[in-house]
């Protein structure tokens, strides 16, 4: 996804957003299984949040798995990817997971 699209994507969902009814965390795991991923650009657009890095450990530990890339332009900044189906799956089930998908594939 380029970054004109990415835009695109947080200014559409920033429309949506009320924080009278959805917490910053709530908003940013509606975003990630909504669009697959989020960057912290986005994050301040879509749901008006300065710590995503926070929400993200947050997700983390209620038992989503999210990946952490980096962008390849400069400036670099993460890209956080929601894995799915993850919720409650552990970091040791993802890895089997892969693991046994490299060895069928």
């Amino acid at each position: 996804m380029n970054a004109m699209d990415r835009f695109v994507n947080a200014d559409a969902y920033e429309k949506t957003y009320n924080p009278k009814k959805m917490t910053q965390k709530q908003a940013c795991l509606d975003y990630l299984k909504k669009y697959g991923s989020v960057t912290p650009l986005e994050a301040l657009t879509a749901f008006h949040s300065f710590r995503l890095a926070a929400i993200i450990f947050e997700l983390r530990k209620d038992g989503y798995v999210i990946n952490t890339g980096l962008s390849e332009t400069e400036p670099r900044y993460a890209i956080y990817t929601l894995v799915e189906n993850s919720e409650n799956m552990t970091w040791t089930d993802y890895l089997e997971a892969e693991e046994g998908e490299e060895n069928n594939g």
